[in-house]
């Protein structure tokens, strides 16, 4: 099944996010599956144990970036993203390995997590800056705030910084 595209992309908009913990995380990446294909995650550069076996969970579904075993304390190897193939499986995985959106942060787990539909951003995190944003059409945010009634939504189109 092949990721659903957005009818156009001036339809796009981006709304911010509380961040996505528990039961609201496992139901948005359960959303996610069939609306996006990749899921990216930035690697640094430690020793941590709980960083290694995150990453060895992952690479099954590894389709890009450095190998899980790489050294990435290098800058060169930082500035690469893992690159995961979106689905189910990994959608569970991911649940599996961390309640919140925010808990992909250094040095327990690779950080940053982002959902890719095609080349567009369908999903954005910046761990330790606490930001979330998603990016879709106004009826496609409709549906989800429908599949994931807990959503708390920040700021985007028909929100000024309350609740839904």
């Amino acid at each position: 099944m092949s990721p659903q595209q957005p009818r156009d992309p001036r339809q796009s908009h981006t709304w911010y996010l509380d961040e996505p913990r528990g039961e609201t995380y496992r139901q948005l990446l359960r959303f996610a599956v069939g609306r996006v294909d990749r899921a990216t995650l930035r690697p640094l550069g430690t020793v941590d144990p709980r960083y290694t076996h995150a990453i060895n969970k992952l690479s099954p579904h590894q389709i890009g970036g450095p190998p899980a075993s790489a050294d990435v304390s290098d800058s060169e190897s930082r500035r690469k993203r893992y690159v995961y193939r979106f689905g189910s499986d990994l959608a569970n995985k991911l649940s599996e390995l961390a309640d919140g959106v925010f808990d992909w942060e250094s040095p327990e787990r690779p950080t940053d997590l982002v959902l890719l539909r095609g080349a567009d951003d369908w999903l954005v995190s910046v761990a330790h800056e606490r930001l979330c944003s998603i990016t879709m059409a106004k009826d496609e945010f409709a549906s989800l705030c429908s599949a994931v009634p807990s959503l708390g939504v920040q700021s985007g189109p028909g929100y000024r910084g309350g609740r839904r």
